[in-house]
């Protein structure tokens, strides 16, 4: 029998923003909450990036042209089936300031509820996160040096700021340091319910 919960459904469709920097777990807690919850389709951030990869460099101006040209179509689509989504992301130095404006026009034109979650954990764990054998299935950041001098740099940061000047609604901070991901899925979902009463 399915563990689905189905979350009581409002007119509004609710897209969930995960973000966080590398290595936080983003992708495993939003498969842990596909699985908790029913109704949610996972985006993840790295299905697109991987493939124009495989031909562009990472940052180059193709690259970070066609992939956000590719997540906006996508996520149209999307948005106009009314369909609930999580989208893993990450705010780096790559994606342009026009993107987060884009995203949350979109979702608003169709009705829809842009909620951000950033997950968050202490540096230590953070970095032998980022060693993981897991994150090798994609290519992923997994070089510890590389990752800590993008920290140094600001190259990968929080978002929270962006949003704070953007007045975003539905921000909200998790810390996952000591946490398993069903835990941190679970803290999600009494968010997300919550929000989808109102």
């Amino acid at each position: 029998m399915s563990q689905h919960k189905e979350l009581i459904s409002s007119e509004k469709f609710q897209f969930v923003v995960l973000h966080g920097s590398p290595g936080v777990g983003k992708l495993t807690v939003a498969k842990e909450l596909v699985n908790q919850v029913k109704g949610y389709r996972l985006f993840h951030n790295h299905l697109l990036c991987d493939t124009l990869l495989a031909v562009f460099d990472f940052g180059s101006e193709s690259f970070v042209k066609l992939r956000e040209k590719q997540w906006l179509e996508i996520f149209e689509e999307l948005c106009k089936l009314k369909q609930n989504i999580i989208f893993t992301f990450a705010f780096e130095s790559t994606v342009t300031s026009k993107f987060i404006p884009n995203l949350i026009r979109l979702v608003q034109e169709h009705n829809g509820r842009i909620i951000w979650i950033e997950l968050m954990c202490e540096k230590a764990a953070l970095l032998e996160r980022v060693r993981s054998d897991s994150r090798q299935s994609f290519k992923k950041l997994t070089d510890v040096k590389l990752f800590e001098d993008l920290l140094e740099k600001e190259h990968i940061f929080s978002g929270h700021k962006t949003l704070l000047q953007l007045k975003c609604e539905h921000m909200f901070r998790i810390d996952n340091t000591n946490k398993k991901p069903s835990d941190t899925a679970a803290e999600m979902e009494k968010l997300l319910d919550g929000i989808s009463q109102k």
